[in-house]
């Protein structure tokens, strides 16, 4: 006697993830003989563990996280974030000579500028939240500046895809967080 027997495989449920770069927001004044004397190094950015994934977050309150599983960063995020944060810097002092951690520091470079950040997250439905410790060096003056920044964005609500917008504000946090570490370099001339 012959018996013949199936499998019913369900169908799935994956869903294949959108991945999301961060972008420098360069002003329309970008000068393309940069020569400037601000030159600089990012050190390597710190972020704590909870960022430390592909995955995006949301902080519904201060005491939860929630990863978002089809949501993912296309970099790791420290990388991002330093990147992002020179490009932004590079175009404010006017200056191309720079160079980001893990490369290694050229000793002409006068400024070492280190980021600790403590979050970088969307922290309702409407807006997203950049915090970060930095210190600024500069390495031929006995010069050390430390201090923190903070931002709270609304999410630009235009476009059709959460995450692009939640993005997009956070590449405007980081901007803005430029701005604020230019000013300091630029107060030392």
């Amino acid at each position: 006697m012959l018996t013949f027997s199936s499998c019913v495989v369900p169908e799935s449920t994956h869903i294949t993830p959108d991945f999301y770069l961060l972008s420098p927001i360069l002003s329309a004044e970008s000068n393309n003989s940069k020569k400037s004397g601000h030159s600089f190094y990012m050190m390597e950015v710190e972020i704590p563990e909870f960022l430390n994934s592909s995955k995006m977050i949301a902080r519904p309150n201060e005491y939860s996280i929630e990863f978002r599983e089809s949501k993912r960063w296309g970099e790791p995020l420290a990388d991002g974030i330093s990147r992002v944060v020179s490009l932004n810097l590079s175009n404010e002092l006017n200056t191309n000579f720079f160079s980001i951690f893990p490369n290694r520091r050229e000793r002409e470079l006068l400024w070492d500028i280190g980021l600790s950040v403590t979050d970088f997250s969307r922290i309702n439905q409407n807006e997203v939240r950049l915090a970060v410790l930095w210190e600024i060096q500069n390495s031929q003056k006995d010069f050390t500046r430390r201090g923190s920044y903070t931002q709270d964005l609304e999410i630009d609500g235009n476009l059709t895809d959460a995450a692009q917008n939640q993005v997009k504000s956070l590449n405007q946090c980081l901007h803005q967080l430029s701005l604020e570490l230019a000013k300091v370099i630029k107060s030392e001339q």
